[in-house]
């Protein structure tokens, strides 16, 4: 519609099937809004994986319970994880 049929537009009946006509084309848009399928989000897993212990890691705990103890066989256990 032009400005023109806007401005001549006097009788109630007419605006009131432009409103209805307004809200007709706005609900609409919703209910295709409704309908598209929403996109999947992706699951977060809870917890850590599970990583191994590399030899550095061995080497390196043992070294530590040494410092602690100060005992003969923690010295034993770093120097199997250092010879083998």
């Amino acid at each position: 519609m032009t400005e023109n049929d806007v401005n001549q537009a006097f009788d109630a009946r007419l605006v009131s099937m432009l409103r209805d006509a307004y809200l007709f084309r706005t609900g609409q848009a919703k209910a295709q809004e409704a309908v598209r399928p929403k996109a999947e989000k992706a699951t977060r897993t809870q917890g850590r994986s599970f990583k191994p212990e590399n030899e550095n890691t061995r080497l390196r705990k043992a070294n530590t319970q040494l410092r602690k103890t100060g005992s003969v066989e923690d010295a034993e256990a770093v120097f199997e994880q250092m010879f083998g």
